[in-house]
């Protein structure tokens, strides 16, 4: 294992990684809708521009250019963020 993601992997949670959250999957049509619950907070989430030696800060931005749609909804006592993806039609290739 490389150094880095070693001491990734080892480094304690944030904050906000250790509230009570629930997912849910779901398959509409061609497209699959990721969302997650949280116990909300004083802020909306969304994307950080960080810099290319930060550890952390990049999950709404990873969801952003992926996604076809994303969003938040609900308040400080409770938030889902949100994300519908295309599946496709055959596996990618990776090349």
């Amino acid at each position: 294992m490389r150094p880095e993601w070693r001491a990734a992997r080892e480094r304690p949670p944030r904050p906000h990684a250790q509230r009570a959250t629930r997912k849910s999957v779901r398959v509409q049509g061609k497209r699959l809708w990721l969302g997650v619950l949280d116990e909300g907070g004083p802020h909306s989430p969304h994307p950080l521009l960080t810099q290319s030696d930060e550890e952390g800060g990049r999950g709404l931005a990873l969801v952003a250019g992926l996604a076809t749609n994303w969003g938040v909804t609900g308040d400080e006592t409770g938030r889902i963020v949100w994300a519908v993806l295309d599946l496709l039609s055959r596996p990618a290739v990776r090349q």
